[in-house]
């Protein structure tokens, strides 16, 4: 699977207009992270998946009323949500129980310390890029949330100036996204691309915006290479919705033999444990 997501911490018109135009020309998902200080209208992003985006340290009032904004702006429920923030005693595991306090149901988390499958950003490679339970590392609870391993390169690869990442020229970043993309592709694993709104909106590179445009066709570009490979795209909610179905299929064993048993497609659907099968079942 390929997953296409963007933040909107540096906010651009034109940027949104543009990711906008070709996911609409590529007929594929993507999922917006706004912030609730952007106000990011409706009209602008049709029916694209949005999700919260938490910057730094938030306390759960902030994060209430950040949801109830998006709700109201877009008319519907925000179940996602990503946060960028240093790995701190305050930050974890208190964010997650924020998050969970909150109603959100799945989340995606930077940077790369906070979780093995973020590996953007620095030349190491990404292992297991699957959704996981969030574990609350303080009681060992499992929490009700969902992470979401939806980017493993994003335009910061390319973006060496803006001060956190790793600049790769142009066919560096293309080879890079092709063994991603393989071992996703080989391994039935989630790959992902992340363009910052202000960098799609780039109109004359300068500065820290310097290579900004290439950092824009590679949103085209792994789309195309993914659909090579076979490989679905989906957004946020989608790939919530797949887990959480997937992960409540089974197979029960009765005197006819094993049948598969699948539920309806719902977010709150559980899957079933079973206790392991004496000798005389077999």
């Amino acid at each position: 699977m390929l997953s296409l997501s963007h933040d909107l911490c540096g906010y651009s018109e034109e940027g949104v207009r543009w990711i906008c135009e070709m996911c609409e020309q590529y007929d594929v998902p993507t999922t917006f992270f706004d912030t609730p200080a952007l106000r990011l209208d409706a009209g602008e992003v049709g029916d694209h998946c949005i999700a919260l985006h938490v910057p730094g340290s938030t306390t759960q009032e902030e994060i209430d009323q950040g949801l109830r904004d998006l709700r109201e702006r877009h008319g519907r429920e925000i179940p996602g949500w990503r946060r960028h923030g240093r790995t701190e005693i305050e930050h974890y595991p208190g964010i997650w129980r924020r998050m969970e306090t909150a109603g959100v149901k799945w989340s995606n988390t930077w940077p790369t310390q906070s979780h093995p499958n973020r590996a953007t950003c620095s030349p190491c490679g990404t292992s297991n890029r699957l959704p996981f339970d969030i574990m609350d590392i303080e009681t060992g609870r499992r929490m009700g949330l969902l992470e979401l391993a939806i980017f493993d390169t994003d335009d910061a690869d390319r973006l060496g100036s803006i001060g956190y990442g790793m600049r790769l020229n142009w066919q560096q970043f293309v080879d890079v996204v092709a063994r991603r993309l393989d071992h996703a592709a080989k391994h039935n694993l989630t790959a992902g691309y992340l363009l910052h709104g202000w960098t799609a909106g780039v109109g004359v590179e300068s500065g820290t915006t310097y290579g900004a445009a290439e950092a824009r066709d590679m949103f085209t570009h792994i789309i195309e290479a993914a659909r090579d490979r076979g490989m679905a795209v989906m957004d946020g909610d989608e790939m919530y919705r797949w887990w959480v179905f997937r992960r409540a299929c089974r197979i029960e064993f009765g005197p006819d033999g094993p049948a598969v048993v699948a539920p309806d497609d719902s977010s709150e659907a559980e899957p079933d444990v079973f206790p392991p099968m004496a000798e005389e079942d077999y």
